[in-house]
Parts: structure tokens; sequence; C-alpha cells
């Protein structure tokens, strides 16, 4: 039951980026959390909004790898460029340094 669910998050997320958020949480939800963090890098490097960013980073910290990768920080110092006065990605990014 959860793959057919995951498959039509996808479907809506294809139908209609803005479904992102849902996506990601529920991959995350699902022991999926590094395909989490590649579809909000994806999203992040097409569109370049605060809010994939953000989803990204929390994503990253669910995946728990001890290193993000070169790719993955150039994104987040992107987006801390951007979006300086995001307070949701500053406490996402102190937290994802924290578990590193």
């Amino acid at each position: 039951m959860t793959d057919e669910a995951i498959e039509w998050l996808d479907r809506a997320y294809k139908a209609n980026p803005d479904s992102l958020q849902n996506y990601a949480s529920a991959l995350v939800n699902n022991d999926r959390a590094n395909r989490a963090v590649e579809l909000c890098a994806d999203h992040f490097e097409t569109h370049g909004d605060a809010r994939s960013a953000v989803l990204l980073v929390e994503s990253l910290v669910a995946a728990g790898q001890p290193q993000t990768s070169p790719e993955h920080q150039a994104l987040i110092k992107s987006a801390l460029a951007k979006f300086d006065k995001n307070s949701s990605l500053a406490e996402g990014v102190a937290t994802l340094l924290m578990k590193q």
C-alpha cells in the first residue's frame, strides 16, 4: 500500500510541483529520506524557491548522513545567500550542522 501511495504522490508532484512538501514528507516518513533529498535538490535547482531549500535541509537531517555532499553543500550555500532572512532555513541548517 505504501508503494502505491508514493506512486500517487509522485504523479501529483509531476502534475503540480507545488505539492513538493507532501511528497517529500511522505518519502521521509516512509524511510526514503535519501530519495526526498534528491527530489528537493532537483526541485531547488529548477525552481530556486525557499520551501524546497528548507525541505532539502530537513530531508538531509532525516537521512542522517554523516557528511553532506559537495553538491548539496553548494545548494545550501546558494539558498542561504538568496534567503538570508528565512528563519526556517537557518534553523534547519543549524540542526544539520549539529547532527554532522
